[in-house]
Formats: C-alpha cells, sequence, structure tokens
C-alpha cells in the first residue's frame, strides 16, 4: 500500500507539471503573435506617400514598398532613435522592405532621393501606446539631417 501511495504522489506530480509547462508554452506562442508585428504598404509615385494604414499598434513595423512610379525612389524612416533607411533605390514597378521597432512618439518617412522629399514625398506618423496614426502628406518646407 505505501509503494501504491508513492506512484499517485508521483503521477500526481507529474501532471500539475505537466499543465504548468502547457500553461507556460500557451503564454509564450499568445504573447509571440501579438507582438509580431505590422505589415504597412507603402506606395511611391511623384511626388507622394501614400500608406495602406493609418493607424496601428507600436512596435515591430515592416514597411513594405511599392514603387508605382517612373522614376527611382526610396525609403527612409527617422525618429524617437530610429534613423534607418532601405538600401540604394528602388526602381519603377519594384519593391523594397524596411523593417523597423516603433515605440511612442514622432517618426518622419521620405524618399531620400535627390529632393524627392522637398516635393512632397514626406509624411509623419505619431505613436503612442495605444496607436500610430499618419499626419499625411507634406508638401511643403524642408528637411534637415541631410534627407533630401
Amino acid at each position: 500500500m505505501h509503494r501504491l501511495t508513492r506512484t499517485r504522489i508521483a503521477l500526481t506530480v507529474l501532471l500539475v507539471s505537466a499543465a504548468m509547462l502547457g500553461a507556460a508554452v500557451a503564454a509564450l506562442v499568445a504573447r509571440a503573435g501579438a507582438t509580431a508585428g505590422t505589415n504597412i504598404t507603402v506606395t511611391e509615385r511623384e511626388y507622394q506617400l501614400t500608406l495602406s494604414r493609418k493607424t496601428y499598434k507600436p512596435g515591430t513595423v515592416t514597411f513594405v514598398v511599392h514603387n508605382g512610379g517612373k522614376l527611382a525612389h526610396s525609403l527612409a524612416i527617422r525618429g524617437r532613435g530610429v534613423s534607418q533607411r532601405i538600401p540604394g533605390t528602388i526602381r519603377p514597378g519594384g519593391h523594397g522592405k524596411l523593417v523597423v521597432h516603433l515605440s511612442g512618439g514622432t517618426y518622419t518617412l521620405i524618399c531620400p532621393i535627390d529632393s524627392h522629399a522637398k516635393l512632397g514625398m514626406k509624411t509623419s506618423i505619431h505613436t503612442s501606446t495605444a496607436m500610430t496614426t499618419t499626419t499625411g502628406r507634406t508638401t511643403t518646407g524642408t528637411t534637415t539631417g541631410g534627407w533630401g
């Protein structure tokens, strides 16, 4: 009888451990799905940037860029510790990708080729803990920091 009690205790401990491990794995999978990131399509044409969505949550954002224009373009982002761009240019009809991590704050998206930003290929996005929004296309103003 004593041996039967030890076996039951061992089985109980094993089942409880398996249940806890399962719960931990489920929590990790749920968290990974929640932070997997957001894809935003950016269409570039002379001389505008169009984003597929205007609101999204901060975190990892992948800008999938399509050059729908007749000239070569690219995409750059700057703000809150982020300063990245797609290397080189995207030929007409071509695609590029830029992956960044956005936290709360303001970011500027531009085409860094020649004076494209000054001609209107510039927009700002604002992030908060709740969501991100775009302010739309800017057609006037100057750029700083060596962009465009």
